[in-house]
């Protein structure tokens, strides 16, 4: 947590500032302070200014300040897109119901205002950022938090600490191969991830709905989720093309092995490449694509059927595709599966 204070990093500086400001008055602010007061408080130059200047009350311009200091030009093909509405941020982070016995990984910090209140609230924080310009960015925001580590680093790729839980707003373009290796890799209990709203009721989706497939079978057999808050997307800056919606995952106990998951990951892949025809037709298609003979091919959608009555992929349930792969698993010895 933080510790109190001066809050002594520049803040919010005014459009048509184009010089420091030197005033004689100065005062103390809490670190623990809330963001809409950061917000509204300038420090500049060392100074604080308090009278005889108009400060905006939102995030959005401290966003917009931070940006143009850095030099940073938002990239969509990064989904970087910033969360400036405070409500929604304390949302977020009063439904991880933190304490100083967690460890919180944060993924695409950004600018950190959601960063600040976790580490408001966690005993310790990993954030992971990309982009150089934010990292610069990150430091200013949390100068003073001493319970927050900032990685500069691609979150497919670093090292991931073994956080208990996870409360990010996840960058949209790589949000669900994030998801899959949180779920792989991080062995937390709870967390609590923003998505682009179809990526997150393609997870929830329930059988014979359109957004149910393969992302929904491989998230909800390992997790428990919830949805939290739906988010417009004129809370983030600049307004992305969608809103978003924040869902709470709880970790699922998995009866499967290393090798069963990597099959149920293929299996659920080749399904629902055809998900409006008969599964056992597309599985036996899948079988003959990956060398498996016509003889044995037969005997192993023989097998599966004795587990999972005839249906449309679109209406098999995260069960129903468990119990296909264990069935294959057993019959064929099989590891991996083509859908193509």
């Amino acid at each position: 947590m933080s510790p109190s204070g001066s809050w002594s990093s520049t803040l919010l500086a005014p459009r048509d500032s184009t010089c420091p400001l030197t005033l004689s008055s100065s005062r103390s602010y809490s670190k623990r302070a809330p963001l809409e007061l950061l917000a509204q408080t300038l420090i500049f130059g060392g100074h604080l200014l308090r009278s005889g200047a108009t400060l905006s009350r939102s995030l959005r311009d401290y966003a917009i300040y931070l940006l143009r200091k850095y030099g940073v030009r938002p990239s969509r093909r990064l989904g970087q897109t910033f969360l400036v509405d405070e409500g929604a941020i304390e949302r977020i982070v009063d439904s991880a119901h933190l304490s100083e016995r967690d460890l919180v990984l944060e993924i695409g910090g950004g600018l950190g205002f959601l960063t600040r209140e976790i580490a408001e609230r966690a005993g310790e924080v990993v954030t992971v950022e990309v982009d150089g310009r934010l990292v610069r960015a990150l430091r200013e925001v949390l100068r003073g938090f001493d319970n927050v580590r900032i990685v500069h680093g691609d979150a497919l790729k670093v090292r991931l600490p073994a956080a208990n839980k996870i409360v990010s707003n996840l960058p949209y373009s790589i949000s669900t191969r994030v998801t899959f290796r949180l779920l792989d890799e991080v062995p937390f209990e709870l967390a609590v991830l923003t998505y682009q709203r179809e990526v997150a009721y393609r997870m929830m989706a329930g059988p014979g709905s359109p957004d149910y497939g393969r992302l929904t079978v491989m998230v909800q057999l390992r997790a428990e989720l919830e949805e939290v808050l739906y988010i417009p997307k004129y809370s983030f800056y600049p307004v992305p093309r969608v809103d978003s919606v924040t869902l709470k995952m709880r970790r699922r106990a998995v009866d499967l092995s290393e090798r069963e998951l990597r099959l149920l990951s293929d299996v659920a892949r080749c399904l629902f490449s055809q998900r409006n025809k008969l599964w056992p037709k597309v599985l036996r298609s899948c079988l003959l694509r990956s060398g498996v003979g016509e003889e044995a091919a037969e005997e192993a959608v023989r097998m599966c059927l004795e587990a999972v009555e005839v249906k449309r992929v679109r209406d098999l349930t995260v069960e129903d595709v468990v119990s296909i792969t264990k069935a294959l698993s057993q019959t064929l010895s099989l590891s991996s599966l083509s859908a193509s």
